[in-house]
């Protein structure tokens, strides 16, 4: 899919840009991304500020900071490579209705607020340049994958500090997220996985008579849950099986995974909160590991889980 010449069609309606074909149109995503991420930090920053949480205006500014060292660091590319730097493509974070970047007239913006804001559009980028990695060919699937890897390190800072916002307000502690050992990490790991696993498969099937590619890649992702659970499983042991996440715990519970099963568009919402709440597990216990092999381990499920709710995200408003 490399190559030069026009881009094609948008990915999907969720997301509307094109897969490039080649690393300079890439680069020309890329930039525009940076640009509207930094505009946008510094959006917070000032509401922050405002809002008298310095602490949170400070994580905003060094985001802020850090975008505009990746746009440096992307026309240094091209600098290297003997090209003038793209012109960035034109791309925009996805705000609420309420908010105004001077914070007239606006909804009051807490952290908690904020910080959603930020983590649902950095998501949306790992999305999209998941989404290269897995559909062009060399050099734009590297590239991609260098990207993703920048955003997801985004996303693990900007979900713990809006968990840290959540449970200030919130305290509910989760006994998952106290891992001792990689024995630990293995037992709460193989519920998640199983009860993705099944969840996934279960949309899988009712997408199938839509004839859509999604069915597809929906079937791929619970087979690498079932994958992963099953690795799990032979580590773990003979044992009282683990309980899923809350979500698939509770569907269970109230019979609402029994035949017929629930409707697509309420099928759909369950298995993205499922991914969600492996992934927040996950970065948790990554959070508070004492040790490389639980960081390792926990970093690896999670960016298995985001991956999850980046594609079901992205395509979800085409089928529901």
């Amino acid at each position: 899919m490399t190559g030069g010449g026009a881009m094609s069609r948008t990915i999907n309606p969720a997301f509307p840009l094109e897969t490039p074909r080649s690393v300079v149109e890439l680069m020309a995503v890329a930039l525009g991304m940076e640009r509207e991420a930094h505009q946008r930090y510094e959006d917070l920053t000032a509401r922050m500020e405002r809002a008298g949480d310095a602490r949170l205006a400070a994580t905003f500014r060094n985001l802020a900071d850090l975008e505009r060292q990746h746009r440096g660091q992307l026309e240094a590319w091209a600098t290297r490579e003997s090209r003038v730097a793209p012109e960035p493509r034109q791309f925009r974070w996805l705000l609420p209705e309420t908010f105004d970047a001077a914070g007239e007239d606006a909804e009051p913006l807490d952290p908690y607020r904020a910080l959603a804001i930020a983590v649902r559009n950095e998501e949306r980028a790992f999305s999209f340049y998941s989404y290269l990695a897995a559909v062009t060919d060399s050099p734009v699937r590297e590239r991609a994958e260098a990207l993703a890897r920048e955003e997801l390190g985004h996303i693990a800072l900007l979900r713990r500090m809006r968990r840290q916002a959540y449970h200030e307000n919130r305290p509910v502690p989760d006994g998952r997220e106290q891992v001792g050992s990689i024995g630990d990490l293995h037992r709460v790991a193989l519920g998640l996985e199983q009860g993705a696993a099944s969840l996934c498969r279960m949309l899988a099937d009712r997408l199938a008579d839509r004839e859509t590619p999604l069915a597809t890649l929906i079937s791929v992702a619970g087979e690498q849950a079932a994958g992963t659970a099953s690795t799990l499983a032979g580590k773990v042991g003979e044992g009282a099986a683990p309980p899923a996440s809350t979500i698939v715990e509770m569907a269970r519970a109230t019979g609402l995974l029994a035949t017929p099963g629930p409707d697509l568009a309420t099928l759909f919402g369950l298995c993205e909160r499922d991914a969600r709440e492996a992934l927040d597990v996950y970065l948790a216990i990554a959070d508070a590991a004492r040790s490389e092999d639980i960081l390792v381990a926990a970093q690896d499920l999670a960016e298995k889980a985001l991956a999850r709710v980046s594609l079901i995200r992205s395509h979800r408003g085409e089928q529901c």
